[in-house]
């Protein structure tokens, strides 16, 4: 059979990392290995990423009440003020079906508990409104307009193919990536095969390893049908063993909590007994689709009525119950996520009750509380700028800064890696903060002799020193021993390389140094005598 027959007709293609073009000779045996000794990071977090398909309207997920153009641009589609739901007693203020008919308040009560960032304004510069080629930008973290350049790689799987050196003959012994849709996502995709495996009910997955598991060894020649004969082999190997270690986790795995109906409550059901159940798999990929919302995206009778309400209520349902159940069951510290869609729409509504393709939208980012600066993130939306009736977007603005967020402080790359991996610089937007369990060092020396003073006592004058490791954002504050802000020093981006700052403090008494560096904190006391 030709191997493409062979994978599009059988289970194993939705089930198996894919091998290189083809594996010659028999001794070239496959090996599974910790993520440690392959080059992986070697921790247990975990990323969710939640595509919504077809461009999600962001001016109708979190509503700009407070600006009247808003209600001069979509008279037939905006959300009155009344229905929006308000946080707490700011400006902030969300679709009703991300809260309403959902526990502990859906998305309000996650912002409450500083689970939830909203970061808004993102998109790219010089939009593309073809869901194809922007979904491609997205996945891919390229920026191009060019149709002659195929976007064929994924940020996701760039990355990882780049720490696989052995790759396919040695692969992690449980899946890197899972994709729940029953399809390859661009972005899991690189030149060296496919860094993620599909997967629609891990409760088959016992029955899969079974069936599939070769009974004859590989084939030692290296003649043509020997090639395809091994591709196949190896290919099957894989998914076997997947399926076996996907369905002991399964079966071991458990819910706290009773999720609602709906296929994204469903595979976060699913997803968390994988966790639970032991699986280390670190990216988790689903999809929610229907967001291209041109006709009757509302009923303008009813905020909580219509083809975009429903939809929001499910993501929003989905996620909640999600978190809430990590929390239940311990795992919630080792979990972040975010949702993206390859654009917005547009300012004004179409006539029809709906919305076009659009630019700039926003993102939500979830996560536990310790590793999330939570709340209202990036720039709203500025309905009086706008750009071919589109959301300007701006270079600070460029989603791929919340991409660089979970590759810097979750997957463990370097700003090089970071700028490499994008073609250009790419500075993380900082709305994540590293797990102190995973966190590596910004500075030499570490937390003990990272900052040095000098001289320390000191009469008031002196200089703090510090040897930046990779290009950062970087804080230095000098706090009175009440915690109060006496001096701020830095506040920038900088370049690897060393630093001193001199400082001036006009009282006796004992002070604080402190470098936040990407979240992680630097401090030595100081001494002024006077």
């Amino acid at each position: 059979m030709e191997r493409r027959k062979f994978l599009k007709n059988t289970a194993i293609a939705g089930s198996a990392l894919m091998a290189a073009p083809y594996i010659s000779k028999g001794k070239e045996l496959i090996k599974f290995a910790p993520n440690g000794k392959l080059g992986l990071p070697d921790d247990d977090n975990i990323m969710i990423i939640v595509e919504l398909f077809g461009g999600n309207d962001g001016l109708n997920t979190v509503i700009p009440v407070n600006d009247s153009e808003y209600y001069n641009l979509r008279p037939n589609i905006a959300i009155r003020g009344e229905d929006a739901i308000q946080w707490g007693d700011s400006n902030l203020y969300l679709h009703p079906a991300l809260v309403s008919n959902i526990d502990n308040n859906g998305m309000i009560g996650m912002l409450d508990s500083g689970q939830l960032s909203i970061v808004e304004g993102v998109g790219y510069q010089n939009p593309n409104l073809s869901h194809f080629r922007s979904r491609d930008i997205w996945h891919s973290g390229i920026i191009s307009n060019d149709p002659n350049e195929k976007l064929l790689e994924g940020w996701i799987g760039r990355y990882l193919s780049s720490k696989l050196d052995n790759f396919p003959f040695e692969i992690p012994e449980h899946p890197i990536a899972i994709s729940t849709t029953g399809t390859m996502p661009l972005l899991m995709k690189s030149n060296i095969g496919h860094m993620g495996i599909t997967l629609q009910n891990p409760s088959q997955q016992s029955l899969l390893s079974q069936n599939i598991k070769p009974i004859f060894p590989l084939a030692q020649g290296n003649s043509f049908f020997e090639q395809e004969y091994n591709f196949v082999h190896v290919i099957a190997s894989q998914a076997a063993e997947y399926s076996k270690v996907i369905s002991e986790a399964y079966d071991k795995g458990t819910n706290a909590i009773e999720y609602s109906n709906g296929r994204i409550a469903q595979s976060f059901s699913e997803i968390s007994k994988l966790i639970s159940g032991g699986l280390k798999t670190k990216i988790f990929y689903l999809g929610l689709s229907s967001f291209d919302s041109h006709v009757q995206q509302r009923n303008p009778d009813d905020p909580l009525d219509g083809q975009h309400p429903d939809l929001l209520n499910v993501l929003s349902s989905g996620i909640s119950e999600f978190m809430r159940d990590m929390s239940a069951q311990g795992h919630a510290e080792r979990i972040v996520g975010l949702t993206i869609s390859e654009f917005g729409r547009r300012a004004y509504d179409n006539g029809s009750r709906g919305s076009d393709h659009g630019a700039g939208s926003m993102m939500f980012v979830f996560g536990h509380n310790d590793n999330l600066r939570g709340g209202r993130f990036g720039n709203p939306p500025n309905l009086s700028d706008l750009e071919n009736s589109n959301l300007r977007s701006r270079p600070e603005e460029d989603f791929r800064r919340v991409y660089a967020d979970f590759l810097a402080y979750w997957l463990g790359a370097t700003q090089d890696e970071i700028d490499n991996l994008f073609g250009e610089a790419v500075d993380p937007i900082d709305v994540l903060i590293p797990r102190q369990a995973s966190v590596k060092e910004y500075i030499v020396g570490g937390k003990e002799d990272g900052l040095k003073i000098s001289p320390n006592p000191c009469n008031g004058t002196g200089v703090i020193e510090f040897t930046l490791i990779q290009r950062s954002k970087v804080e230095l504050i000098i706090y009175s021993l009440d915690g109060k802000t006496n001096l701020k020093l830095i506040n920038d981006r900088l370049n690897p390389g060393k630093y001193t700052s001199n400082f001036i403090l006009n009282k006796s008494g004992q002070f604080t140094a402190t470098a936040i560096i990407n979240g992680r904190r630097y401090s030595k006391n100081l001494i002024v005598l006077k």
